[in-house]
């Protein structure tokens, strides 16, 4: 399967097996790319799409060190 992202003056294409879709962010283009094929709750390994603040902002927690970084 061949996916084709095309940056677009107001956002991005996605476009996969004749069919696109729009996305304003890169954010929204991660998650649906990882929409495609997102494997399944029991897999070892597992890729997750998340948005949170930076590692040196003052709202970055230990929690979203485990999530990023593991245990």
């Amino acid at each position: 399967m061949e996916i084709i992202i095309t940056r677009i003056s107001n956002g991005y294409l996605i476009t996969e097996e004749g069919s696109s879709t729009y996305c304003e962010t890169m954010l929204e283009v991660l998650r649906e790319l990882s929409s495609i094929e997102p494997g399944s709750r029991h897999d070892e390994k597992r890729t997750y799409v998340i948005e949170a603040p930076g590692d040196k902002h003052p709202d970055f927690t230990s929690g979203h060190s485990d999530v990023i970084w593991g245990d």
